[in-house]
């Protein structure tokens, strides 16, 4: 089981989770990806659900992100929105153990900040990512 926490602050967003990868092994790595962009923005994401596909749609998003010139916020998003889809439709929903307890799933916990315009925290929950608050 994973344990991700998100919380927005006046300046700042804190993202965490737990280190221990449960599956068949128990592995200890990073849940926490964060990226430096070339045009000033910066990312960090946590996950919980299936470690594989969560880390492909992570370096999948930052690798969209990159490209961006000058994003703003709803460019972020947009580009986000656009590799959920993607790694949903190509992998989680034809996995044949889709619609089974042990079937693959992610869900993302996003911290954006934009040179453009600022600083928003985000969630996932399969293809869709809203900002949230609190």
């Amino acid at each position: 089981m994973t344990i991700a926490a998100g919380f927005n602050f006046d300046h700042g967003v804190l993202l965490c989770a737990d280190t221990k990868h449960s599956g068949d092994m128990a592995l200890y790595e990073s849940k926490v990806a964060k990226k430096e962009y070339p045009s000033g923005a910066q990312s960090v994401c946590v996950f919980a659900g299936s470690s594989k596909y969560a880390h492909m749609a992570i370096r999948k998003v930052e690798s969209a992100l990159s490209a961006l010139k000058r994003p703003s916020l709803s460019a972020m998003e947009r580009e986000i929105e656009k590799v959920l889809l993607q790694v949903h439709r190509d992998h989680i929903f034809k996995h044949p153990d889709r619609n089974s307890w042990t079937g693959p799933n992610i869900w993302l916990l996003i911290g954006l900040w934009s040179p453009v315009d600022g600083l928003c925290a985000y969630s996932t929950e399969e293809t869709a990512i809203t900002p949230f608050y609190g």
